[in-house]
């Protein structure tokens, strides 16, 4: 069922970065297997154990083109006001806010931009009444 009302302006920019997000983990995803390829092709010339890096690539690129394709499901999910694609943002950003709390215990400072993004984004799709009335209408 797709939802009548207006899309708030907010969750339109989420939506369309969701998709340039997705685009641009398609491209690492490429990158990877082909550069996994060239390198299990490289150093199996010598043997050993090294063209396993290689493979390693070209698993991590079949991953990423799975995480490409779930970012594309969530944000057309946003685009229908479709509630399990906030649902799974807010999961996700809530992920987002445990690992930069553990980063920025870590030593590593800079994650308090992370924490920051996580907790607008958390933040807007627990709390905001537009966000909630688009996606529960």
């Amino acid at each position: 069922m797709e939802n009548q009302n207006k899309m708030p302006t907010i969750l339109k920019v989420l939506a369309i970065l969701t998709y340039i997000g997705a685009g641009l983990t398609f491209l690492m995803a490429l990158g990877f297997i082909i550069g996994g390829s060239f390198i299990t092709n490289f150093v199996s010339d010598f043997g050993g154990i090294e063209a396993l890096g290689g493979v390693f690539l070209v698993g991590s690129g079949i991953l990423l083109i799975g995480i490409g394709i779930l970012q594309i499901f969530i944000a057309r999910g946003y685009y229908k006001g479709q509630n399990w694609s906030r649902v799974i943002t807010i999961v996700f950003s809530a992920l987002g806010i445990l690992g930069a709390l553990v980063a920025i215990l870590s030593g590593a400072f800079a994650s308090i931009i992370n924490l920051i993004l996580n907790g607008l984004i958390f933040y807007y799709f627990v709390v905001d009444e537009n966000c909630k009335k688009w996606f529960l209408s």
